[in-house]
């Protein structure tokens, strides 16, 4: 949920609650604008990882952001001539992949400027992948005897035209993977837990003397 807050433009808290009926519908976009102002929502908001709440950084040694994916999955040919109901398709998929790099103190990306040269033919276009990754420390579990989790996150947003109906369908994908942590951890063990185990060890004494 947070990184759908932070990432993914045109999610609001409504689509936190699981109801039926649900509160909202489908989360998509119906034109082109949307598809680029979602990437630059998404590169906006990595970009500024440092105003998270969250204790969230980039995967690169020395925390520098680096660039995301752009992954365009379409028909080898699909172009269609509504005027007189004919069409030029070859239904073979062929997946095209972009990296996206920009100097963030140039200003803002606008993807639309970026791919100027690329041009996405949106009626051959089935699936679009947008991808990135970070990296953060949970302190959450941590306990008295139980070191923090340190994980990488795979994100990707996902543009899903395959019905072709005019809705893209937009997702955001998270994949957890485990990482070994390199922090030093200090553990203190409070007076409860103190308590409990010179309780645990006079009981044991007990048992044994009896």
């Amino acid at each position: 949920i947070t990184f759908s807050h932070l990432f993914l433009k045109g999610w609001d808290s409504t689509r936190e609650i699981n109801a039926y009926p649900p509160a909202a519908g489908p989360l998509a976009l119906y034109k082109i604008q949307d598809f680029y102002d979602t990437i630059d929502y998404a590169f906006d908001g990595y970009s500024k990882l440092n105003e998270t709440i969250g204790p969230y950084s980039y995967t690169d040694d020395h925390n520098e952001m680096g660039g995301m994916k752009l992954c365009l999955r379409q028909y080898k040919k699909g172009i269609i001539f509504g005027f007189n109901e004919s069409y030029v398709f070859d239904e073979e998929i062929v997946e095209t992949c972009y990296n996206i790099t920009k100097d963030v103190t140039d200003g803002k990306l606008s993807s639309k400027e970026y791919f100027k040269d690329l041009e996405i033919n949106f009626s051959a276009l089935v699936k679009a992948t947008l991808s990135f990754a970070i990296k953060t420390v949970n302190f959450k579990a941590a306990g008295p005897i139980t070191p923090p989790d340190c994980y990488r996150f795979d994100i990707a947003i996902v543009f899903d035209n395959r019905d072709h109906d005019g809705q893209m369908l937009l997702s955001l994908d998270a994949e957890p993977i485990r990482l070994t942590c390199q922090g030093d951890v200090h553990y203190i063990i409070d007076n409860q837990v103190d308590s409990f185990l010179r309780s645990l060890l006079n009981f044991l004494v007990i048992i044994i003397c009896v």
